[in-house]
């Protein structure tokens, strides 16, 4: 992971946006270091540009995904 992570915080869980190179293995480091910390925290952790993850991905987190026509 050569760039930052970006972090967004809402109250309801977090979206987090790593580069897109993130290995499986770095993202469940990540994952388990989160979970130590926020143990009641649900995340929603995006490798590459969180606007490409689909409807049916954000729903299921339980957020909506807006259309920007």
């Amino acid at each position: 992971m050569n760039n930052n992570v970006n972090v967004i915080l809402p109250k309801d869980g977090a979206i987090l946006s790593v580069p897109g190179d993130t290995s499986n293995e770095a993202l469940q480091k990540l994952a388990e270091q989160l979970n130590s910390i926020w143990p009641d925290r649900k995340f929603l952790m995006v490798a590459g540009d969180v606007k490409s993850v689909s409807e049916a991905e954000m729903n299921q987190a339980g957020w909506f995904k807006r259309d920007d026509k």
